[in-house]
């Protein structure tokens, strides 16, 4: 990156604790572990994997080539081996080229978590993608595509070297599917609630899955509970993950949110706007505001199908239009949710706007070309 770029993206950023500047810190403080085995530096950086479990061990990773490597790279702010997703969004001030805010500045999420020191590193974050568990047919059977517990790279032997790195983790996340239902997850939180002192346990839960063993983690640990949710009416729930079971995540929805209310933190809604479930919006911003939730809009859907940045300009002109004439309805109903509604319109708004800029382009490009025939 050129140096002006570097110079105003660490303008804004609170590193000044930081014992060395980079671009980024994820290699110097965190691991993330798939279910197969395969461990990053972090969930973004799919392509660069720093080792695999089935043939090193946890300190042959994070002490290893492919990790020391990034971590030098990144020292050198050259983001051109992994690291090419936020290096495009930096260097384009934060927008994306679906010109909507998804993973932007993915990177400024490490800048809050505590690096060791300017030499020696020990991570301090932890990510658990140990399963893809589901909920389906109403919470009763589950579709899964983890590994069989045989070749499971997560044995005894993870866990006993694991022992050794948790009394330095300050925070950890975990993601599904539905992580509640991953056994190996519970190995893990048995090891922090034994050896750790976590300041933050973050679960990305579908909310289909609370009975006793959920409430043993949420009593022994410090969790931030963060819904995925595709929409809160039963027609598209059941649309766009069948088999789920609405009464169910309402009732467990309740149990989240006693918890988290005990606790004092507030309880997170995660919403991937897509094609199928962009008209519940603004119900979904309105159910978080009512039960004091604070609501995340991505965009980002893993089935292109879905995507809102698949729509023409016709299609993203009525979506536009139908959630304009809410504006106003929206900003006096919303206060902590109010930010969430703003982002989603204006990043709808900028969409529409690229697409009718690449249209005319095409259009007098397309003149151009007639005329010189």
């Amino acid at each position: 990156m050129d140096l002006p770029i570097i110079e105003e993206f660490d303008r804004l950023r609170p590193i000044e604790d930081k014992p060395f500047r980079s671009a980024c810190y994820a290699p110097f403080s965190s691991l993330d572990f798939d279910a197969n085995g395969f461990v990053r530096s972090c969930g973004v950086t799919r392509d660069y994997v720093l080792g695999d479990l089935r043939d090193e061990t946890l300190a042959e990773i994070w002490n290893g080539f492919r990790a020391t490597q990034l971590r030098d790279a990144l020292r050198c702010y050259d983001m051109a081996s992994g690291c090419e997703f936020c290096e495009t969004r930096i260097v384009q001030g934060g927008d994306f080229p679906s010109h909507f805010p998804g993973h932007l500045f993915h990177q400024k999420h490490f800048d809050s978590i505590p690096v060791t020191g300017d030499s020696e590193f020990l991570p301090t974050h932890l990510t658990f993608r140990l399963g893809n568990k589901a909920v389906r047919n109403g919470g009763g059977r589950t579709e899964s595509n983890i590994s069989p517990a045989s070749s499971s790279p997560y044995g005894n032997a993870f866990f006993e070297e694991l022992r050794r790195f948790v009394p330095f983790v300050e925070s950890v996340q975990f993601f599904g599917g539905e992580p509640f239902r991953v056994e190996e997850h519970y190995r893990v939180w048995e090891l922090l609630v034994e050896l750790g002192h976590v300041r933050e346990c973050q679960v990305l839960t579908e909310g289909g899955t609370y009975n006793k063993r959920v409430e043993w983690v949420l009593h022994e640990l410090p969790c931030t509970i963060t819904l995925s949710v595709e929409g809160i009416s039963k027609e598209t729930i059941e649309r766009t993950r069948p088999g789920a079971d609405l009464d169910m995540f309402m009732e467990n929805f309740c149990r989240f949110q006693e918890y988290s209310l005990a606790a004092g933190r507030f309880l997170y809604f995660d919403f991937i706007l897509s094609r199928v479930n962009w008209h519940e919006l603004p119900e979904v911003l309105r159910f978080a505001e009512r039960h004091c939730c604070l609501a995340n809009i991505r965009f980002n859907h893993s089935l292109p199908m879905y995507r809102i940045d698949t729509m023409n300009v016709d299609e993203l002109q009525h979506v536009v239009d139908t959630l304009a004439r809410r504006d106003s309805q929206m900003l006096a109903k919303l206060q902590r949710n109010r930010n969430a509604w703003h982002v989603a319109l204006d990043s709808l708004k900028r969409r529409l706007e690229y697409l009718r800029k690449e249209k005319e382009t095409a259009r007098e490009s397309s003149t151009t070309a007639r005329q010189q025939i």
